[in-house]
């Protein structure tokens, strides 16, 4: 028996447990869902391990996994990845509370504001980008993130949610970290800079593109998968450049 299959079986149990019954028959793995709601769940962890050749239908709700070309597929909890979460509103704070009390990584960038009242002023944390929940999970973890009251669903493109690479979490978490009062977030359509990397400094290794506003150079990173841009001030010499300069822009 196929260590793959085996241990595809064990980590399907323990995600579904209770809503599906395993079986396997020589290397193949049968998966009898327990409804029509989990047959599906069934199918999406299957598309999004782009095995969609892999398995097909062999009544209402059993699923048989093939071997053919299954071999190679990524194990279903191999791979952490960062995904962008949206959240109902005003919930991000709870929400990230909640899922570290639940262990899993979040990520919660949070801008520092002055609040004024007629009598007082209050510092107070808000979110960066509203509506936003950084989470990085696996397969396993998947699905019990969105089983959470303040959770609406992944930022998704052509149905498969976007995955944030690592290094631009970590760019981000500098920037809020060390330029916190000096961010500015915009929706607005920024045109292409001219990419550059961070040597000096408090940002130092931060790779973003070098814009010109009134004047004066900033850094910017680009969220596409959120359509937001961050950016702040930055000298010239305090990065260089990873491609040649665009003119025109």
């Amino acid at each position: 028996m196929s260590s793959t299959i085996s241990s595809l079986e064990i980590d399907l149990n323990w995600e579904f447990s209770g809503e599906a019954v395993f079986s396997l028959d020589k290397d193949d793995v049968f998966c009898e869902a327990r409804s029509e709601a989990v047959l599906m769940e069934l199918k999406e962890v299957l598309y999004r391990l782009e095995c969609k050749s892999c398995f097909s239908i062999e009544s209402d709700f059993l699923i048989k996994v093939k071997t053919t070309n299954f071999l190679s597929m990524v194990h279903i909890n191999s791979d952490y990845n960062w995904y962008a979460l949206y959240t109902r509103s005003r919930y991000e704070k709870k929400l990230h509370h909640e899922m570290v009390k639940r262990g899993v990584e979040s990520y919660l960038p949070l801008k520092v504001e002055k609040k004024k009242w007629s009598d007082r002023t209050k510092v107070v944390e808000e979110p960066l980008l509203r509506g936003y929940l950084f989470v990085k999970v696996s397969n396993r973890e998947y699905f019990d993130v969105l089983n959470n009251n303040g959770a609406v669903c992944y930022v998704a493109f052509d149905g498969k949610a976007a995955t944030i690479p690592e290094n631009q979490i970590l760019d981000l978490q500098k920037f809020v970290n060390n330029f916190n009062d000096k961010i500015n977030v915009t929706r607005d359509r920024v045109s292409k800079g001219t990419l550059v990397k961070v040597k000096n400094g408090l940002l130092k290794g931060v790779q973003g593109e070098i814009i010109e506003v009134r004047g004066k150079s900033r850094i910017v990173l680009r969220f596409k998968s959120l359509g937001y841009c961050l950016h702040s001030d930055i000298a010239m010499d305090d990065v260089e450049l990873l491609e040649p300069a665009v003119s025109g822009q």
